[in-house]
């Protein structure tokens, strides 16, 4: 039974619960929130109209309703002029990573995979199954996914959009492991094949040609297009120096700032 309507097994009631408008609505207001970081609830019912109007012209294509929200215009706002008159912004539109989400960037930025390996223990008899290397971005029993921010569909079922104490820790932690791992690995490849460290050597130390290094790396990792003489790089060129000075090992100095760069929160928001 299906609200009162009989059916003939699983496939009708399927066919039913598909064809009923409330499912369609649910399924349009879910994905709009998932993807705006909004409770189900919060979702504007003329977008939530609109959007189940193009499920069902779409034959209930979810890819389609996927593609719709993210090219959305409203999706594209990062932030929007406040009428004070001052030139401040509100930044409404930012939102935050997921940590799969975070696993995925600094992959992609530095080539470091945040797993652990726990194949010794897969010929334990006490274990119903193995458990493999888990990333631990990933994983909310072995890993981090909680503390960073997302659910495990037990006993935390909705995620967090803002930065906490464990979040913070958990970034400042991945970004420790991903800066050792990138600078031991750029300084042993080629300039054209490395992930970060493109304009420097182990044995560069003028200021100069560090702070086109510290430029192009505020380009990659926050978007933000700088001269190497701007300001804006004065407090990262800082750190840098200082900690070459603490060390005098340039490998380790880079380690520090990146480091720092890449759990900046600003890494952390789209």
């Amino acid at each position: 039974m299906y609200f009162g309507t009989s059916t003939d097994g699983l496939v009708e009631l399927g066919r039913l619960m598909a064809d009923d408008p409330r499912f369609s609505l649910c399924a349009a207001k879910r994905f709009y929130g998932y993807f705006h970081q909004l409770a189900t609830d919060e979702v504007p019912l003329h977008i939530a109209a609109s959007l189940q109007k193009l499920l069902y012209d779409t034959g209930m294509d979810a890819k389609a309703l996927a593609r719709a929200i993210v090219l959305g215009e409203d999706f594209r706002v990062s932030h929007v002029v406040t009428d004070q008159g001052d030139g401040r912004m509100d930044r409404v539109g930012y939102k935050k990573l997921r940590p799969i989400q975070m696993g995925q960037l600094i992959r992609e930025l530095t080539g470091f995979e945040w797993a652990t390996d726990l194949t010794s223990l897969d010929d334990d008899p006490n274990l119903p199954y193995g458990l493999g290397a888990p990333n631990l971005l990933e994983d909310s029993f072995f890993g981090y996914n909680v503390l960073a921010g997302g659910i495990d569909a037990i006993f935390v079922t909705r995620p967090s959009h803002t930065y906490s104490a464990t979040s913070s820790l958990v970034l400042r932690t991945l970004a420790g492991h991903a800066a050792r791992k990138v600078v031991d690995e750029d300084f042993d490849q080629p300039a054209a094949q490395r992930w970060l460290l493109h304009l420097v050597e182990v044995n560069t130390d003028d200021e100069g040609t560090i702070r086109e290094q510290l430029a192009a790396l505020h380009l990659r990792l926050y978007g933000e297009r700088h001269p190497s003489e701007d300001a804006a790089l004065d407090s990262t060129w800082a750190l840098w120096r200082a900690a070459f000075a603490h060390s005098s090992d340039i490998s380790r100095a880079w380690k520090t700032t990146l480091s720092a760069m890449l759990q900046d929160v600003r890494i952390a928001y789209y």
